[in-house]
Parts: structure tokens; C-alpha cells; sequence
């Protein structure tokens, strides 16, 4: 004779696991009650629960196993028993299948800003009543007398269905401006099934800005909820390159204004790839430094191109060759896209443009205006520095000797020559000066060359020369 093991209900994570447990134990249940008083099952949070029933069920069926004669009501009683303790394990074990067949589970990847839509859909492809809900049974929107009706609760201000789609057996849950909070599980019932949708929420923020100076570091950060498995992140530049992946924090060093341009950043979570663009403007002067090359007595302007959206403040200090300090010669600042002078130096005619581009001019120059300064631009968001070199070139005749000097940073390459016109080259050296004693008449060069290309040519008339084909440099 057999008797079915006691039922319980288990507290599994998976309606799975709970089927399992009530299959095996219904198994073990079919052998003779002598062999199998303790009822064994398998899976998580079961163990425990069955070994007290399986003891409790044992001793009951030993108790009536030690009557050796039964009367005819007492059998009658037994098979009573029996019959509603099998009745009771196919009741429990139909009620689970159902549940595990009637509730499925769907996952939606969303990021943050982005609308989410979460599916729910009916087999007949036809209107049908439904509702939303959250695990708790908070409601969310139904359609009674298949009209859209959402409850009157803030949480859920965003929240919505595209009732186009009904008539289609569609009856989706539309998410508007998704939050990271609204990461969790929905339930949506329609045709007596329930179906439950897990929303997965990230985002995607950019420190400090997406307008960065140059020099500083581009972190693209991905933040996400406890929801999400194997996430990762990797972007890509207008420079291309190789790309970078990271778990949480995409990181670039040392911008340049070559990196200005749209970034695409692809964002891995459970699996699923999600590519997104992002404009990144990287503000910074064309050029480390910039060099000017005039001859003594010219006027020399520099031009900083900037696209300044902010206010600024600005300095430029400079150091002549021969100084042994840096000396103050012009703070500035920019108040809506326009340039007012603070403070000049007094020994020199400078000039500042109004407008953008910043703009610095220069009268005229001389041998001990020669030297290299340092331009800082103050921001919200930082400091730029450029740097700004002036090469000055002076040629002049003492008694009788031609005499032709540069000063201001040069390369080592460089070469100084002085020569008659139409003629070759009397002297030419790799030096800052270099001289002619008792020149011919005529008009001669003095010129800076690197390689090739020619950084100065200064002129100069000989005593005794009436063929000056060019005006002549001051001497």
C-alpha cells in the first residue's frame, strides 16, 4: 500500500524549483509507507521543510501500521484519508504548473532621458482588458471598458500606453524620460496570464563637460543599477585610434583640439550592445607657440583664434633676451565676446583689438623688445597658455664695418648672411651677428634663413650707392 508524502508550499526563488520539489516527493510518496517515511527533496529552501513533514508523515503512518486488525470503519477511514491527501498533491501540483506556464519574464534595457517601452501582448491579436502593476500590486493603468485609465499618483506621471495598438493585441507600458529609480520589475495581466517585464536603467554622463580646455581628461562615466550584469564601455574619437573599453569609467588624458568632434561610445549590459553619440568640443589655442619674425622699427601683431563662449581673464608677461625677469605687458579681460584692456605697459605702443579673435599689436620693434612671453587665459573651467616669441633683426653701419644682429629665440640651424645685392654671399654664419668690414656701395641684405625658407630680410644702402631698389630698413 502507498501513501502520498505531505504537501507544503516551498519557498523557491523559481517556479521551477517548486515543481521539482512536488514531482520528486510525489515519487517518493508511490513506495510502501515502511520504506519511505521520511520524504526527501531537492532545492534551494526545501531540505528542511520536508524532512519535518516526511517525520511528522511517518509517524502518522506508523501509528496505523502497528494495528494489527483494523476494523472495517477504520479502513475506510484510511482510504478517506488517502484519497483527499492525493486529491490535495494534484490540486497543488495543477495550481503550480499553471503558474509556471502562465507567467513569463521579460527584460528591457533602457538609458536614462530615453524612452522606455515595455511589451505585453495578447495571443487573440485583439483588444483585450489589461493592467499594469507593480510587484506589490501598486496599479499603474488599466483599461476598464477598454479605456485608458491611469491612477492619480505622481510616481507614475510619466507613464503611458499607445492605445493605437490595442486593436492589434499590443498593450505596451511607455516610460517618458526614464529615471534610474524606475529600474524594477512590471507586471502587466492580460488574457489571465500575468507576464513581468524587468526594466534595466544606465546612464551615461560626461566629467567635467562636454566643453573641455586642452590638456585636461575626457571621463565618459557609466553608471547603472544592481539589475545589470557584465557591463562595460568603450568610445571612439574623430582621431580614431584604438578603442578603449572599461567597466565604469572611460578615461582620456591631455586633450587636444584635434579631439574636438563626435565621440561614439558603445555601452554593453546583459549582453546588449547600445551605441551612442556624444559632441565633445575641446577648446585650446592652434598652436603650442607662435613666433613672429620682423625686422627692427616694424610693427608685429599676434592673433590668438579662440571660440570663447565664456568670460575670461588674460595676461601676457614677457621676458626680453637680455632681461633676467618676466615683466607685465598687458592684462585684459572678455566680457561678452568683447576685449577691454586692464593695464599696458607704458614703454610700448600696444594695441588690443575690441573684438574676438584676441588680437595684439605692436607698433614698432626693436632689438630689446626681442625675447619670448607666456599668454595665460583664465576660464571657468581652467587656464590655457600659449606661448609667443618675437625674433627681432637690426642691421646698421658703424665706421666702416656692416654690422647685422638678431635677437629673440632661433634655432640652432638658423643661418645669418649678409650679402651684396646680385652678388654671393659675403659672410654667412650659423651666429646671431655677423659683419662686412669696409663695404662696397650698394644696397645689401642681411638675412635669417632656415633651410630653405627665408624668416627676414632686412635691407640696408652703402655710402655711396644711387640704385636702391627698395626702401631701405631704419638704421
Amino acid at each position: 500500500m502507498a501513501y502520498p508524502c505531505l504537501l507544503w508550499r516551498a519557498d523557491t526563488q523559481e517556479p521551477h524549483q517548486a515543481f521539482c520539489i512536488l514531482v520528486v516527493c510525489y515519487l517518493l510518496s508511490l513506495q510502501e509507507w515502511s520504506k519511505a517515511p521520511v520524504c526527501k527533496a531537492s532545492g534551494p529552501h526545501a531540505d528542511a521543510p520536508v524532512q519535518q513533514a516526511g517525520r511528522r508523515t511517518g509517524q502518522r503512518l506508523r501509528s496505523l501500521g502497528t494495528q494489527a486488525r483494523l476494523p472495517q470503519q477504520g479502513h475506510r477511514a484510511l482510504s478517506q484519508e488517502m484519497s483527499f491527501r492525493h486529491l490535495l498533491l494534484v490540486l497543488q501540483l495543477s495550481q503550480l504548473l499553471a503558474v509556471t506556464q502562465g507567467k513569463t519574464k521579460t527584460v528591457v534595457v533602457a538609458r536614462e532621458g530615453d524612452p522606455a517601452t515595455l511589451p505585453c501582448g495578447s495571443s487573440q491579436k485583439a483588444i483585450a482588458y489589461f493592467t499594469w502593476k507593480l510587484p506589490d500590486q501598486t496599479m499603474i493603468l488599466q483599461n476598464p471598458r477598454y479605456f485608458l485609465t491611469k491612477v492619480s499618483d505622481q510616481r507614475f506621471s510619466r507613464f503611458n500606453s499607445r492605445t493605437g495598438e490595442w486593436d492589434r493585441g499590443s498593450f505596451p507600458l511607455v516610460i517618458n524620460n526614464v529615471k534610474m529609480e524606475d529600474a524594477q520589475s512590471y507586471i502587466c495581466e492580460v488574457d489571465n496570464k500575468k507576464m513581468e517585464v524587468e526594466l534595466r536603467v544606465f546612464r551615461v554622463t560626461v566629467n567635467p563637460s562636454t566643453r573641455l580646455l586642452e590638456g585636461q581628461s575626457l571621463n565618459v562615466i557609466l553608471e547603472y543599477n544592481h539589475l545589470v550584469d557584465n557591463p562595460s564601455i568603450q568610445c571612439k574619437g574623430p582621431r580614431g585610434g584604438t578603442v578603449k573599453r572599461a567597466t565604469a569609467i572611460f578615461s582620456v588624458p591631455n586633450l587636444r583640439t584635434q579631439d574636438s568632434g563626435r565621440w561614439t561610445c558603445t555601452v554593453t549590459l546583459n549582453q546588449e550592445e547600445r551605441t551612442l553619440t556624444i559632441n565633445i568640443f575641446v577648446l585650446g589655442f592652434q598652436k603650442a607657440s607662435i613666433t613672429a619674425y620682423k625686422s627692427e622699427g616694424e610693427s608685429a601683431e599676434f592673433s590668438f583664434p579662440l571660440k570663447i563662449e565664456e568670460n575670461a581673464r588674460g595676461e601676457l608677461r614677457w621676458k626680453a633676451e637680455e632681461a633676467s625677469f618676466f615683466q607685465h605687458w598687458v592684462t585684459f579681460s572678455v566680457q561678452n565676446k568683447e576685449v577691454s584692456v586692464q593695464k599696458a605697459a607704458d614703454n610700448l605702443k600696444l594695441h588690443m583689438e575690441k573684438t574676438l579673435p584676441i588680437s595684439l599689436k605692436i607698433a614698432q620693434v626693436s632689438l630689446q623688445c626681442a625675447g619670448t612671453g607666456n599668454l595665460t587665459l583664465t576660464l571657468d573651467q581652467g587656464t590655457l597658455y600659449q606661448e609667443v616669441n618675437l625674433v627681432v633683426m637690426k642691421v646698421a653701419q658703424h665706421d666702416d664695418s656692416l654690422t647685422c644682429e638678431v635677437r629673440g629665440p632661433v634655432s640652432s640651424n638658423m643661418r645669418l648672411t649678409l650679402k651684396r645685392e646680385d652678388q654671393e654671399p659675403r659672410v654667412s654664419k650659423e651666429q646671431k651677428v655677423v659683419q662686412v668690414p669696409a663695404p662696397e656701395a650698394g644696397v645689401w641684405h642681411c638675412l635669417l634663413s632656415d633651410g630653405e625658407e627665408i624668416k627676414i630680410d632686412s635691407k640696408i644702402q652703402a655710402p655711396g650707392s644711387t640704385d636702391v631698389s627698395d626702401q631701405a630698413a631704419p638704421q
